[in-house]
């Protein structure tokens, strides 16, 4: 395995392999050129040719028994020579790759870049030498050794255009030059970008030549993933803040799935901490927003146009108070105490806190098992017949009546996923990297595994240092959080467990991440 695979997150080279495969052929370079003019290196077996000196001892036994056979067979080709060996030296074709990382080739190209970086990288280890690279907009030129030296080729994207001229290395035979501006330099591979794959024209001018390829791109999940971080490994920062902000209940996401909340402190107070796409996006804080209602803790939350929404339910639970705190007035939400048409049981704090959510013009809660909606100056309340799906089209899932897995339905559609002993179900999800059905679970209270359908696909999301009292899954979006039993949330993705976000209480007090 070439060492630039070891730099790429597992899942995500997977899903560049048909692109890096297509740049295989279109480059045409095979197995790295060989040597055959080494040094002599012994002997390596018999052949029918070769200099007296070199002739097996018992053949010269013939010359003094049968010279007119010895003769018949040395015209013949028939007799044996110690066949002589050579040193070989494998060498890359290409020792040095320069990338055009200008504005035109953002998006799908840069995909490119990257597959043909590693193609490129995987011949040169075969051939024993090593790979530079670098862009036409920077003299500076990189190798590839650990994974921050990947991440910048994906962070060198930049306004300026490629120059007018190339750059002196960018004339040598060994370079290869990426980009849809042609220069008349020795090799150059132009790009075409569209929305599902990307036409090439692989120019070598030593073979008089112009090659076309189309380079099929990997799934727009897998893709953005490649674009924002292929390594995988980036984690994200520690935030500490004040213990007031430790969350007192279950979390859950906000319908976007951007912020997870929780309640936390006293007075109705909720604390959101960021479900960020990358750790790359700056500012990400938790936040605790308090002073929210006098009638106690919030029996659920939620976000809507960036503003927090929470329901207290009031009055021995025959009315809810909706309360809300910033985002745009241009949203109509029905705020204050509402009517409930049928009483729920009033919340405290120990309850699971329940989610807000507006379905068109539609006011949204549900908590302990029930949907209230809005409409006509009432809160219908009713069961929630949605129970455990996620996903789109949703997903349910149910114990299986021998309790040794899970059945999940979709429709018409249903798997039976093989469970293991002392595991607690999150949510079934379809992974577009997997291509089936798998349950994420909570094993040993300590680690979140993704498990498929035949029980042996089995693969380890995250692992906790301390028990997990509590996760929750975005319904759509490929995100996790989960509580420990000290207080630490955390924010990952399900699909190539890269933590987004940390959050750990502050014994002493002190914001050292600027929490508020």
């Amino acid at each position: 395995m070439a060492a630039i695979d070891s730099l790429v997150a597992t899942a995500l080279l997977r899903s560049l392999e048909p692109a890096i495969l297509a740049l295989d052929r279109m480059l045409d370079e095979g197995t790295p050129a060989e040597d055959l003019g080494g040094d002599p290196d012994g002997y390596d077996g018999i052949d029918r040719t070769g200099d007296l000196e070199h002739l097996l001892a018992s053949e010269w036994l013939m010359v003094g028994e049968e010279p007119d056979e010895f003769v018949r067979r040395y015209s013949q080709r028939e007799l044996s020579f110690l066949k002589r060996a050579q040193t070989s030296r494998k060498r890359a074709r290409t020792t040095l790759v320069l990338f055009d990382s200008g504005p035109d080739q953002l998006g799908a190209p840069r995909l490119v870049h990257l597959a043909c970086l590693v193609a490129l990288a995987r011949r040169a280890a075969e051939a024993g030498s090593e790979l530079h690279w670098g862009t036409l907009q920077n003299d500076a030129r990189y190798v590839l050794r650990t994974p921050e030296d990947l991440r910048r080729l994906v962070e060198s994207r930049t306004a300026v255009g490629p120059p007018t001229h190339p750059p002196v290395d960018a004339l040598l035979d060994d370079c290869l030059v990426v980009s849809p501006t042609e220069f008349g330099v020795v090799r150059q591979l132009l790009l075409r970008g569209a929305s599902d794959s990307v036409e090439a024209v692989l120019v070598d001018r030593r073979r008089a030549s112009r090659r076309r390829g189309v380079i099929p791109l990997p799934p727009p999940a897998a893709s953005i993933r490649l674009l924002r971080d292929p390594t995988g490994l980036i984690s994200g920062p520690a935030h500490r803040s004040p213990a007031t902000m430790a969350p007192t209940s279950n979390l859950v996401f906000d319908h976007a799935g951007n912020k997870v909340l929780a309640r936390a402190g006293t007075g109705g107070a909720v604390v959101m901490f960021p479900a960020p796409n990358s750790v790359n996006l700056p500012d990400q804080r938790a936040r605790l927003v308090g002073g929210l209602s006098t009638f106690g803790p919030a029996a659920a939350a939620g976000r809507i146009s960036r503003a927090l929404i929470t329901a207290t339910f009031v009055d021995g639970g025959t009315a809810v108070v909706v309360n809300r705190v910033g985002g745009a007035r241009g949203q109509r939400i029905p705020e204050g105490r509402i009517r409930l048409s049928e009483p729920v049981p009033s919340t405290v704090a120990g309850d699971p806190l329940g989610t807000v959510r507006k379905m068109g013009e539609t006011l949204q809660i549900r908590v302990a098992d029930r949907l209230l909606v809005h409409g006509d100056g009432v809160m219908r309340v009713g069961p929630d017949e949605e129970g455990r799906r996620w996903g789109s089209p949703p997903f349910e899932v149910v114990l299986s009546a021998a309790g040794s897995g899970q059945m999940v339905r979709s429709g018409t559609e249903q798997w039976f996923v093989r469970g293991v002993e002392g595991t607690r179900v999150l949510a079934a999800v379809r992974s577009p990297d997997h291509g089936g059905i798998q349950l994420l679970q909570i094993e040993d209270d300590r680690q979140i595994v993704a498990v498929g359908t035949t029980g042996a696909d089995r693969s380890v999301i995250g692992r906790s240092e301390t028990a997990i009292v509590d996760a929750t899954v975005h319904h759509q979006k490929p995100v996790l959080a989960y509580r420990t039993v000290d207080g630490r949330v955390k924010v990952l993705s399900w699909r190539t467990g890269q933590l987004l976000f940390s959050w750990e209480p502050d014994p002493f007090g002190a914001d050292l991440a600027g929490g508020r």
